[in-house]
C-alpha cells in the first residue's frame, strides 16, 4: 500500500493470527522439504559408493 512516491505503509498484520500462523507453518513446510531433499543426496552418494567398493 503506498501512500505517495516517497514513503510506503505496510499492511498491518497485527490481527491476522490466522494468517501468520498459515505462513509459518508453510515455512516450516520449505525448511524440512530442503533439508529431506539435501539428505537425499546424501544416502544416494553413500549407497554409490557402497557399490563402488563391491
Amino acid at each position: 500500500m503506498k501512500l505517495n512516491g516517497t514513503e510506503t505503509v505496510l499492511w498491518n498484520y497485527d490481527n491476522a493470527h490466522g494468517l501468520n500462523q498459515m505462513r509459518s507453518a508453510s515455512q516450516l513446510a520449505c525448511i524440512l522439504t530442503l533439508v529431506g531433499y539435501s539428505m537425499s543426496f546424501l544416502s544416494h552418494n553413500t549407497e554409490s559408493l557402497q557399490d563402488d567398493t563391491v
